[in-house]
């Protein structure tokens, strides 16, 4: 698929969401956590990072797929949650991992990653997973309206 051409459905899907739910642009950026300016790039023709994907299909309750071209209409789903929730919780480790690493503090040590056998600190990225996953659910709740 051709830049423009994708660029152009990208835009169109973004803005029957707009339509349907009757917000603004301002409003769609706040409830994907995105700067207006970066949103507003997005209308623009610009192609977001896998970041802002996961973003725009958390705030706006739209699987990834749909926003890259799928024809159908995908609400996320059950899985679609749990993924984005580990994805969201194993994202932020790494990062750390990366940050520390560059900074020249240990992360792992002696067979342990920041002072916690690997087992123990699988568990806390698990725990991790499990708050983010119960906070994305209530995002999701069939019962508040959208």
């Amino acid at each position: 698929m051709g830049n423009d051409v994708w660029s152009e459905g990208f835009r169109q899907r973004l803005d029957l969401i707009r339509e349907e739910r009757g917000i603004s642009k301002a409003e769609m950026a706040r409830l994907c956590g995105l700067p207006p300016r970066t949103l507003e790039n997005y209308f623009k023709g610009h192609k977001p990072g896998i970041d802002a994907l996961m973003a725009l299909s958390i705030g706006l309750d739209v699987s990834v797929d749909w926003l890259l071209g799928d024809e159908e209409w995908h609400r996320t789903d059950h899985a679609d949650i749990v993924s984005q929730a580990v994805w969201q919780a194993v994202r932020e480790y790494l990062c750390d991992m990366v940050r520390d690493t560059s900074s020249g503090k240990p992360v792992i040590d002696q067979g342990k990653i920041y002072g916690s056998e690997p087992e123990a600190f699988a568990m806390r990225i698990a725990n991790n997973a499990t708050q983010k996953y119960r906070a994305l659910l209530s995002l999701h709740d069939p019962r508040k309206p959208n």
